[in-house]
């Protein structure tokens, strides 16, 4: 019970410290994931912002700004979402790196509309036969340019938003600005604009490396309680035998005859420490006990009146005195008396007479 007992006892605390030490190194891990995820969006979200704020897809499009979020590490996934600050307007734009594009997901068919009949108006007017100045007619192409590049990224920005499916859907982060999905392998990070009528960037990131460190920290706790528990194991038992074996022999020794007992001191009272005690206590016990019982013997063995010997001790050493004279050859005899008319004596004269009378005979015995 012992054994078990404190074996119990020290599980419990080895998978006790073991969890505490995983949760604390995996929960520090995430949140330096998560740190490191926002300190790479940290320089760029003034511009982010400051574009959201103006409603400006050409910088939230332009090559440079892709450029710069493609580049950020275990990037899967990036949205920018807002509200413009001067029309409030809905602004949304994705990135995926791994195809290396980004394309608006706010645009409507009524603003492809518009953008297809300003172009058909430059059109127009470039073709018409009025007379035009040469800086006129380039303003007016410039102008075509810029909004055929505009219908363009309208266009194709339309195509990907139809065609491309998220693997993932976008969890609430309203509790906490980022969560981890062990089962798609992914870490979702949501980081506030800083424009006035809000906004954020939703983050999602590869977490093989994250997967990989749990994993491996999960094996190396796990050997490291394996060896603690083996070596605790180890220790246990060691002091359950220290500490048990003592008990038991004293048990034993308790179960034996006291004459035993002494003849077979149990080797515990060399001990220093309280099991040392306990079997000195005991053996201090057993000689009270042995005391006792040779006064009780001796009380026993002879008669309180006469001081003979009583019958028990004749029953008790008759035949073994006996049996020890003759195998040494010598001569052994015994007296058998018996007083005539004792009781007819001790019927007249009392008992007290009686005891007197028995006293004189034995008197006389002794002096023959």
């Amino acid at each position: 019970m012992l054994f078990v007992s404190h074996l119990v006892l020290v599980m419990f605390i080895i998978v006790g410290m073991t969890y505490t030490r995983y949760s604390s190194e995996w929960s520090n891990r995430l949140d330096t994931t998560v740190e490191i995820a926002e300190a790479h969006l940290a320089p760029h979200n003034t511009f982010l912002s400051g574009a959201v704020a103006g409603r400006n897809y050409a910088k939230l499009l332009m090559p440079t700004t892709k450029d710069t979020l493609f580049s950020i590490p275990n990037l899967l996934f990036l949205e920018v979402s807002g509200t413009s600050d001067y029309q409030g307007h809905p602004i949304g734009v994705r990135y995926s790196p791994k195809e290396q594009q980004a394309w608006r997901t706010d645009i409507d068919d009524t603003e492809v509309v518009a953008l297809a009949a300003r172009l058909k108006e430059l059109d127009a007017a470039l073709s018409s036969k009025d007379e035009k100045t040469e800086a006129r007619v380039n303003k007016l192409t410039y102008v075509k340019n810029k909004l055929q590049s505009d219908f363009n990224s309208l266009q194709s920005s339309q195509e990907i938003h139809k065609t491309y499916t998220l693997p993932w859907s976008k969890p609430d982060l309203s509790q906490q600005h980022w969560l981890l999905d062990l089962d798609q392998n992914i870490l979702h990070v949501c980081i506030e604009l800083r424009n006035e009528n809000g906004g954020e960037l939703w983050l999602v990131l590869d977490a093989t490396e994250l997967q990989a460190f749990r994993k491996a920290l999960a094996r190396s706790l796990l050997f490291e309680a394996s060896g603690a528990f083996l070596v605790s194991l180890v220790l246990i038992y060691w002091v359950t035998l220290w500490i048990v074996s003592p008990l038991k022999r004293l048990a034993n020794s308790m179960k034996s005859d006291v004459e035993d007992i002494r003849l077979n001191i149990p080797k515990e009272v060399q001990r220093d420490d309280e099991i040392g005690d306990l079997a000195r206590s005991y053996m201090s016990l057993i000689q009270k006990i042995e005391n006792q019982l040779g006064v009780l013997q001796q009380q026993t063995d002879t008669d309180p009146l006469t001081g003979l010997g009583s019958r028990y001790k004749y029953s008790r050493d008759g035949k073994a005195f006996l049996m020890h004279h003759l195998s040494h050859g010598r001569y052994v005899g015994y007296m058998v008396c018996d007083i005539d008319n004792f009781k007819a004596y001790n019927d007249l004269y009392g008992h007290i007479a009686g005891d007197n009378a028995l006293c004189m005979v034995r008197r006389l015995l002794a002096n023959k």
